[in-house]
């Protein structure tokens, strides 16, 4: 960027999003306001996205010590070894889809995680058994990553999360029978899924028990399905004061 700018040169930032992996858009798009020379291409997926770069025209976010703060935190979860899903690396001749199997791991932590943990979507990753370890990845990668590498700690991680996301299931269905059983179950789970969440036990809860830090949630679960025993669920469990 600085050469760029001493030789009166634009830089286009591709990825200023990671692919979706960064998620406030005011912080990202406040960093790069800072480099006067920079171009920012951002993805936009949903019109509410277009809705808020296009308000950031107007009323471009300035830089501030909470925003220093989320991107400080995004810089410790990201920086290093992480896919940003540019897909240079493709195709595979193992037919692994690397852009996405590659971040995984982050992709669970930092999105709705539902339409990760599909059938299709276990299938891809399982494909990643069968690398060939040929390179060819590796060696078209832009930022260096050591691909074949990366991809084996994703499916490792993606395997765990599977076992956590059984044992959560079952927990929520313990919790019903015996609350204090079931809640053992909860808190031993390290998946958060929102969406996974309402699948199975479609209750209104923000975050899933079990997550680190956020058992004020399991308690809250704890007390309404004590309260509610044998509840089998509502499509509509507002309205159920729930």
């Amino acid at each position: 960027v600085e050469g760029c700018r001493r030789a009166n040169m634009g830089f286009i930032a591709m990825k200023a999003l990671s692919g979706g992996l960064i998620t406030n858009s005011r912080a990202a798009y406040a960093h790069a306001a800072q480099f006067g020379n920079v171009l920012p291409i951002w993805g936009v997926q949903r019109e509410k996205e277009l809705d808020e770069f296009l308000s950031y025209i107007t009323e471009p976010p300035s830089m501030t010590e909470e925003i220093r703060r989320t991107i400080e935190e995004d810089r410790k979860q990201l920086c290093g070894s992480f896919c940003r899903g540019c897909g240079y690396c493709m195709p595979c001749p193992a037919g692994i889809e690397i852009n996405n199997c590659a971040r995984m791991s982050l992709l669970l932590r930092r999105s709705p995680s539902a339409g990760w943990l599909t059938e299709e979507a276990q299938g891809k990753m399982k494909k990643i058994e069968n690398c060939l370890h040929c390179g060819s990845c590796k060696s078209k990668c832009p930022y260096g990553l050591d691909t074949p590498a990366l991809l084996a700690r994703n499916l490792e991680d993606y395997n765990n999360i599977l076992a956590g996301k059984n044992q959560y299931i079952k927990g929520v269905r313990a919790v019903r029978h015996s609350p204090e059983k079931g809640m053992a179950i909860l808190r031993i789970t390290s998946l958060v899924s929102e969406n996974l969440h309402r699948t199975h036990c479609r209750l209104p809860l923000r975050r899933l028990p079990g997550y680190p830090g956020n058992f004020p949630a399991g308690r809250r679960l704890f007390h309404i399905l004590k309260e509610n025993r044998g509840w089998k669920g509502h499509p509509h469990p507002q309205r159920r004061g729930l």
